[in-house]
């Protein structure tokens, strides 16, 4: 009988919500295996060892640093080179990974108790030393990386014995060990950094690390082939290699799996009609943090006018969108944040459809007749909803043009401020408001790290570090929910929806999606 895994938003909501709740960050200790997927825990009678697994992207990743990007092809190459301290299972609740425990052994000291007998796939032991090469590297100002705001709440890396790290924080932090989960908390060989100093090959094109698998070679906007790593602390991988083929159309991907002509991809939400009806496709589904939405440059004219965010905010109608774009496999946003990320609040005032309020707010502005605009995407859903985007808008006179490019291009496009609107999503990883809010929304964050809306609110600012630099959770909830109401106000973003993450697979079993849209094939089998 074929399996699903489809299951009622409600019951997704219910089950994720509990799992959150039940986290305690503070002080953990417990086995990584705990919390294992059903069905990665069954084998078939019928599965082979070895052989390749196809995983299909719509895009190659943009490099193997996990210090440099961030992106969704990027994560889910890293994922399998790499490992962290921390990491989230596939009902996203926190676990050990490369740390077996950690402790807050003061406000501002955490300490990480390491796992022994790890070795990265080029033979250096994993230890205490091997951390802080790898945090120093993240934090050292003179890199400049985008993503070390992640953990910069972290002041000094203390080894105190070759398996004891301390962290110590700048402020006290409560979400750290959620944090070190993130990509760019990612801990890379120290070999490989030095070969890097040295004036060697980069880091991004030599990624070493303790994952399943190692890199073995890339064609970019071909494919990426990985190898299973004999010598990894789980055991080896029961499949012999991993090969991500780039197909940016997600119909073709879809057809491909079916036919069997790949094993997996990433599908989009309006795709799961069609998966259930399919006699050789399997979903695999998981209602996650991420968030799509459509972005205003806030730098530029005239979307610097709040008026002008506001009236195009109250012309789109959600509803439409979680319907005709993901065939409500989700649910409408409130605010940026999911209902199941720690902080999210969706008690506040909206800007509701309202065509007439909107026409008003584009006269006050000075567009009685409204503007033509540009919108860029960087995908076939992205574009289906600037489609409709589109349509809506026009009925306040807002003309607006599309233009889709290839992502590696709209990603630099963005960053350097370049455009109109856009649209992208993003996932809060961490499941906590800190890393839902403050990459999209501080003045800091500008371009690659996340505000791509070049959104500068001094208010905004202030509240964001105050809640990162408390360990009272009510209290950061409150200043959140502050945040949520300006940010629902002032309209940086028309926040569309947040979207079930779905898999399609056929032909393997084992394999583990993460509510971050990050599968995982350490398990993974492929069936006869």
């Amino acid at each position: 009988m074929k399996k699903t895994f489809l299951t009622t938003i409600f019951t997704l909501f219910l089950v994720a919500c509990g799992n959150v709740s039940n986290n305690d960050t503070n002080n953990y200790n417990a086995s990584p295996n705990d919390n294992q997927n059903a069905q990665s825990n069954t084998l078939s009678e019928s599965t082979n060892f070895g052989g390749e697994l196809i995983f299909l992207q719509a895009n190659s990743p943009n490099s193997f640093d996990p210090h440099l990007q961030n992106d969704g092809a990027s994560a889910q190459a890293n994922r399998s080179i790499y490992e962290g301290l921390t990491a989230f299972d596939a009902d996203g609740n926190l676990t050990p990974l490369l740390a077996e425990s950690w402790e807050m052994i003061s406000d501002t000291v955490w300490q990480f108790n390491l796992r022994r007998g790890v070795v990265f796939h080029d033979g250096t032991p994993f230890n205490a030393y091997a951390v802080k090469t790898s945090f120093d590297r993240l934090l050292d100002p003179l890199a400049g990386h985008a993503g070390a705001f992640i953990i910069e709440m972290i002041n000094e890396t203390e080894i105190i014995d070759d398996y004891t790290i301390h962290l110590h924080l700048n402020f006290p932090f409560s979400p750290l060990p959620a944090h070190l989960a993130a990509m760019v908390a990612l801990i890379i060989s120290p070999t490989a950094i030095e070969i890097e100093r040295n004036g060697g090959v980069l880091v991004r094109d030599n990624p070493v690390g303790t994952g399943p698998f190692s890199f073995y070679e890339m064609v970019a906007g071909e494919y990426t082939r990985f190898v299973a790593f004999d010598n990894h602390w789980r055991a080896r991988p029961y499949i012999d290699s991993l090969l991500f083929r780039v197909v940016p159309d997600t119909t073709v991907r879809l057809l491909m799996v079916e036919s069997g002509e790949a094993h997996a991809s990433v599908a989009s939400a309006s795709d799961v009609t069609n998966i259930n009806l399919s006699p050789t496709l399997n979903p695999f589904q998981t209602q996650g943090s991420n968030l799509t939405y459509i972005g205003f440059n806030t730098n530029i004219e005239p979307f610097n006018d709040i008026r002008v965010r506001q009236a195009m905010s109250m012309a789109i109608n959600k509803d439409d969108f979680v319907y005709a774009i993901i065939e409500g496999q989700g649910i409408v946003a409130r605010s940026p944040l999911s209902p199941l990320v720690a902080g999210s609040t969706i008690d506040l005032i909206q800007l509701d459809q309202n065509l007439e309020e909107a026409k008003t707010l584009l006269e006050q502005a000075g567009f009685p007749n409204g503007f033509g605009a540009t919108i860029h995407t960087s995908n076939s859903e992205h574009s289906r909803i600037a489609e409709l985007a589109q349509y809506q808008l026009a009925e306040i006179g807002i003309d607006l043009q599309i233009v889709q490019m290839e992502f590696g291009a709209f990603q630099d496009f963005t960053n350097n401020g370049n455009h109109e609107l856009f649209v992208l999503g993003w996932t809060a990883f961490t499941g906590d408001a800190d890393y839902g809010l403050y990459p999209l929304f501080h003045t800091s964050m500008h371009g690659a790290a996340g505000n791509r809306t070049f959104y500068s609110n001094p208010t905004v600012d202030s509240l964001l570090e105050r809640a990162r630099a408390s360990s009272d959770q009510n209290y950061r909830n409150e200043l959140y929910a502050q945040v949520q109401q300006i940010l629902v106000t002032e309209a940086p973003m028309i926040y569309l929806y947040h979207p079930i993450a779905t898999l399609a697979y056929n032909g393997i079993q084992g394999i583990l999606q993460h509510p971050n849209i990050v599968p995982q094939f350490h398990e993974a089998r492929i069936l006869n």
